[in-house]
C-alpha cells in the first residue's frame, strides 16, 4: 500500500485533538476527514503556515452557508466547534528589522577622502585595505599632526614610487595598507625639512 509522509505543526495537532471524536485516533481522525473531502469532489489543499485557507477544509465548506455547515459531518462539525477552521492570519516578518541596528556609518571627512583616494592609487602596495581601520588610524594620526602635512606626505610618497618605477629598475617598495602606514608613521620620513647647511664663510665674502 502506498504510503504519504508529511508533518503536521504541533498547533494543527493540537486542534485536531480537540476536534477528534473518542472512538477515532488521531490518524484515523485525518484519514476521516481526507476521505470526506475528495467524496464531495472538493480539492484538500496542503496545509501551510499563513496560506489564508483553512487547513484540511476545502472551499466548499467554506463557502457553504451557516446553516449547511451545520449539517455537515461529525468530523467538519466537530473541527469548527474547536475553532479548527478559522482562517490562519499569515504572519509577517520583517526581516530588515535589526539587520543594520547598532551600525553606524563611518564619518569620512572630507580630508581623509582626499587621503585615502591618493593612498588607494599608489601604484605599488598592499592588496588588502581596510577604510574603516584607516580612518580610525588617521583620526590617531591627525591629533599630533595636521592633516595638510599627512595629505603632503602621502602625495609625497605617491611621487616618490611614480619616479622609481620610472627608472631603469622599475623597482619600489610596497607599501603596506594605509592602517599601517598611518600608524607607524610612515610618513614623518617624507614630512622631514631638510634646511641647507649654512655657509661657513664670512658676510662679507657672500
Amino acid at each position: 500500500m502506498p504510503q504519504l509522509n508529511f508533518t503536521i505543526p504541533a498547533d494543527l495537532l493540537d486542534r485536531i485533538d480537540a476536534a477528534k471524536p473518542n472512538y477515532l485516533d488521531r490518524k484515523g481522525f485525518i484519514c476521516l476527514l481526507l476521505s470526506e473531502q475528495l467524496t464531495e469532489g472538493s480539492t484538500v489543499r496542503a496545509y501551510r503556515v499563513g496560506a489564508g485557507t483553512s487547513p484540511l477544509v476545502g472551499p466548499s465548506m467554506q463557502d457553504l452557508p451557516t446553516e449547511q455547515v451545520k449539517q455537515g459531518s461529525p468530523a467538519q462539525q466537530g473541527l469548527l466547534n474547536s475553532g479548527f477552521g478559522e482562517t490562519l492570519e499569515p504572519k509577517k516578518k520583517n526581516k530588515t528589522k535589526g539587520r543594520n541596528e547598532g551600525k553606524k556609518r563611518p564619518d569620512y571627512t572630507l580630508e581623509f577622502e582626499a587621503f585615502w583616494r591618493v593612498y588607494q592609487s599608489l601604484p605599488v602596495k598592499a592588496a588588502k585595505q581596510s577604510k574603516p581601520l584607516a580612518l580610525a588610524a588617521w583620526i590617531e594620526a591627525t591629533a599630533h599632526c595636521p592633516a595638510e602635512d599627512l595629505q603632503r606626505a602621502v602625495q609625497a610618497q605617491l611621487d616618490v614610487q611614480e619616479r622609481e618605477l620610472r627608472t631603469e629598475r622599475a623597482f619600489t617598495v610596497a607599501m603596506p595598507d594605509a592602517f599601517r602606514w598611518l600608524r607607524d608613521e610612515c610618513y614623518l620620513a617624507l614630512l622631514e625639512r631638510h634646511e641647507p647647511a649654512q655657509s661657513s664663510k664670512p658676510s662679507w665674502m657672500l
